[in-house]
């Protein structure tokens, strides 16, 4: 039994290792398929084959770093950080352990960690277009044109045929404005990486950017069909109905979106602009406090809050949005004009603005500026003196909503 586990072992081993070579190789041309239930099986067997061979040999920083490239394909990046991490304790100037640490950490979202890692692979040697094609991606991603210039340079002298360097060359040069070579690398892309499906999605984007609506919802269907549950791409389409002008269908696909993938913070804030913009008030509310959920500091999401209270009818939960976004920026002129609109009282404050704002928002924690926050210059023209708390002397909050958390 245990020499029959250990030939399974070694075939699988065999297999991995060729595939590590073919990826060495990067040409550019294999796609790996969603894995089927054969090849999730196959990839469990490995694990826990190769579990059992580290419960015999806990020093092996190999036996981590491939059960750690198993897990990465599972997509279980949790688990796939804890083994390469274990990998690197035990050997720390191995090229190809610390690309893989920068791919976990760059599809975590943690981009200048990933940068940081990949250059540790390139000092230790490795020279191949993986990693150029690696460290171009995460210098666009933190911004670093020259970086990214130069290291999809090298990837192109190294592999003219690779159609991912040829994708990110196409994002660089988006960057940089230019979208005819944008157009031209992204259809080089597709010829040398036909199922890289990011490349459709830039040139829908493009497409759809010129105005040519019609090609980019063309695209963007025939990816649909073959990625129904891609996130992505249902916020590209409902992007594309968006400047059509036809609301419905965009709602249909923002909110399917958002349900495959609630923390796209950035397709509901879209989307409740659009919402807000053509008078659907309530909607535009729940795109925007799902917004506000995942990235409380977007720019005057205070404010468009305020304004769906405001149009609902809801004065008071739209004034205190307001008054919170006047003290986040006390140049947000939407929201001053709101508050005048609302015709704030004028206050009588017994301790400094900042005090009672931290006070009445304790979960807040947001830096005024006490000398321009009285609401007196707003408007001082209406006065109510307010009750007070016989206790401490300061005023009663009588406000009921959930105030946002600001970091």
């Amino acid at each position: 039994m245990k020499c029959q586990k250990f030939l399974i072992f070694l075939v699988i081993c065999c297999c991995f290792a060729i595939s590590c070579k073919k990826n060495n190789n990067y040409d550019g041309n294999f796609i790996p398929p969603l894995p089927d239930e054969i090849a999730l099986t196959k990839r469990k067997v490995a694990i826990t084959l190769l579990s059992e061979e580290i419960n015999k040999n806990s020093s092996n920083h190999e036996l981590y770093y491939k059960r750690a490239v198993i897990y990465f394909e599972l997509n279980e990046l949790k688990k796939s950080s804890e083994d390469i991490n274990d990998a690197l304790s035990l050997f720390g100037n191995e090229g190809k352990y610390r690309v893989l640490k920068s791919e976990i950490l760059r599809e975590q979202g943690n981009y200048k960690l990933a940068y940081e890692e990949a250059k540790l692979a390139e000092i230790l040697g490795l020279k191949t277009p993986e990693i150029y094609t690696l460290l171009g991606d995460l210098s666009l991603k933190n911004n670093l044109i020259p970086q990214a210039k130069k290291y999809l340079k090298y990837a192109l002298e190294i592999a003219p045929n690779n159609g991912e360097v040829h994708y990110y060359s196409a994002i660089l040069h988006t960057k940089l404005g230019d979208t005819t070579s944008a157009i031209n690398n992204l259809n080089l892309a597709k010829l040398y990486k036909p199922k890289f499906i990011n490349t459709y999605k830039r040139l829908s984007e493009i497409y759809a950017s010129q105005g040519n609506t019609d090609l980019a919802k063309q695209i963007t269907f025939e990816l649909a069909k073959q990625y129904p549950n891609d996130a992505e791409n249902c916020t590209i389409l409902a992007k594309i109905y968006q400047r059509r002008n036809n609301i419905d269908s965009a709602m249909i696909f923002y909110n399917k979106a958002l349900t495959i993938k609630p923390n796209l913070y950035q397709a509901s804030y879209d989307a409740g602009y659009m919402c807000l913009k053509n008078g659907y008030y309530m909607e535009a509310l729940k795109f925007f406090e799902n917004t506000y959920k995942y990235a409380p500091k977007t720019p005057f999401i205070n404010t468009s809050i305020g304004m769906c209270y405001e149009n609902i009818g809801d004065k008071q939960k739209a004034l205190d949005y307001y008054t919170i976004a006047f003290a986040i920026n006390n140049r947000d002129f939407k929201a001053i004009e709101g508050i005048k609109r609302l015709e704030v009282p004028q206050i009588y404050y017994t301790e400094t603005p900042e005090t009672l704002i931290q006070e009445k928002y304790s979960n807040t924690k947001v830096k005024v500026d006490t000398t321009r926050i009285r609401l007196t210059e707003i408007q001082p023209k209406k006065v109510l003196i307010q009750k007070r708390d016989s206790s401490t002397n300061r005023l009663q909050n009588s406000n009921k909503f959930p105030i946002p958390i600001i970091k």
